[in-house]
C-alpha cells in the first residue's frame, strides 16, 4: 500500500489498541472503587457501633445490606480483572495480524510457486520480505510520530505487529505442500531476513527522511516470533517418527492445519500422497487434537 494507506492503517491500529487497553483501565477503576468502598463500609460500621444511640436493629440490617452490596462489587471487580488481560491478549493478536495484511503475505508466499520445490541454493531471500519489513517500519513510524499511545502500549503494539507478521509467514509456509530441502532453507532465510529487517537500526534506516519525530522502536520480543516459525520449518528435516513425536509434544502450540500440512509436506513428498503411512499419521494427529476438545 501507499504512504497514505499505511497512515490510515496505523491510525486504525492505534484506535484498536487504545480500545483494548481501556478494558484494563476500567478493571483497575473497579478494583480501586471496591477497595475504597470496603474501607468506607468498615469506617461506617465502626462509627455506628461506637455511637451512643446505636440501635440493635441497625447493627443487623444496615451493615448486612452494605456487605451484600460490597460482595457484589467485589465479585464484579474480580471478574473484570481476571478476564481483562486475556481479552487484551487476544485483541492485540487480532489487531497486530490485521495490520500487516496477512492475506497479501500468504499470497506472496504462494506466488513463489515452484521456487519452493527447486533443488538449488538461494543466495537472497524472496522480495516480499523487503515489502513486509517496509510495512512494519512505516506502521511504527506513524504510531510513534502521532504520540497518541503511552510508551508501554506502543511497545506491546510493536510486539503484536511483529508477531502478526511471523504468524502470517507461518500460515503461508504451511500451505506449501511440495517443498525441497533447499526450499525449506529459503524459508529459514526469509525468517532471518525479516527478523534483521525489523530491528531498531533497520526500521529507523527505512523510514529516514520520510517522517519526523520518530522514536527508536524497542526490541520486539513476541511469544510467537522467529524461533516459533523457524522451528516449524526445520521439523521438515526430521525422520517420520521424530516428526510425530514433535507434533505430540507441541500440538497445543500449533493449529491442526499446521500439523497436518507438516506431515503432508514431509511424508507425502517421500512416500506419495495416498500412502498408508501418510493416511495413518494424519489420523493420529486428528485424534490428538480431538482429545484437546474432549478434555476442554
Amino acid at each position: 500500500p501507499g504512504f497514505e494507506a499505511l497512515r490510515r492503517i496505523a491510525i486504525t491500529l492505534e484506535n484498536r489498541f487504545a480500545s483494548a487497553h481501556s478494558c484494563l483501565f476500567v478493571a483497575l477503576l473497579l478494583d480501586t472503587a471496591h477497595s475504597c468502598l470496603a474501607q468506607t463500609i468498615e469506617k461506617e460500621s465502626n462509627f455506628l457501633r461506637a455511637g451512643k444511640y446505636f440501635r440493635q436493629n441497625e447493627s443487623i440490617v444496615e451493615p448486612s445490606y452494605k456487605v451484600k452490596r460490597n460482595d457484589f462489587l467485589e465479585g464484579y471487580a474480580h471478574s473484570a480483572l481476571k478476564i481483562s488481560p486475556t481479552l487484551v491478549l487476544f485483541a492485540g493478536r487480532m489487531v497486530g495480524v490485521r495490520a500487516v495484511s496477512p492475506r497479501k503475505t500468504i499470497l506472496d508466499v504462494l506466488k513463489v510457486g515452484r521456487g519452493w520445490d527447486e533443488s538449488k541454493l538461494n543466495e537472497n531471500p524472496n522480495p516480499y520480505i523487503d515489502n513486509l519489513c517496509d510495512r512494519c517500519a512505516f506502521l511504527w513510524g506513524f504510531m510513534s510520530s502521532s504520540e497518541k499511545l503511552p510508551a508501554f502500549v506502543m511497545s506491546m503494539a510493536w510486539d503484536y505487529v511483529i508477531s502478526g507478521s511471523f504468524l502470517s509467514l507461518l500460515e503461508g509456509f504451511s500451505r506449501i505442500l511440495t517443498c525441497s530441502t533447499e526450499g525449506r532453507a529459503l524459508m529459514s532465510m526469509d525468517l532471518v531476513t525479516f527478523s534483521s529487517g525489523t530491528n531498531a537500526f533497520s526500521v529507523m534506516d527505512r523510514i529516514q527522511g520520510s517522517m519526523e519525530s520518530v522514536d527508536t522502536p524497542p526490541p520486539a520480543m513476541p511469544q510467537r516470533g522467529k524461533l516459533y516459525v523457524d522451528t516449524y520449518v526445520k521439523v521438515y528435516y526430521y525422520p517420520e517418527e521424530d516428526i510425530m513425536n514433535w507434533i505430540h509434544d507441541n500440538h497445543t502450540s500449533y493449529r491442526l492445519n499446521h500439523s497436518l500440512a507438516l506431515i503432508t509436506c514431509c511424508v507425502g513428498c517421500r512416500r506419495g500422497w495416498q500412502s498408508r503411512t501418510l493416511v495413518g499419521m494424519k489420523r493420529q494427529v486428528k485424534a490428538l487434537y480431538d482429545n484437546i476438545l474432549t478434555e476442554s
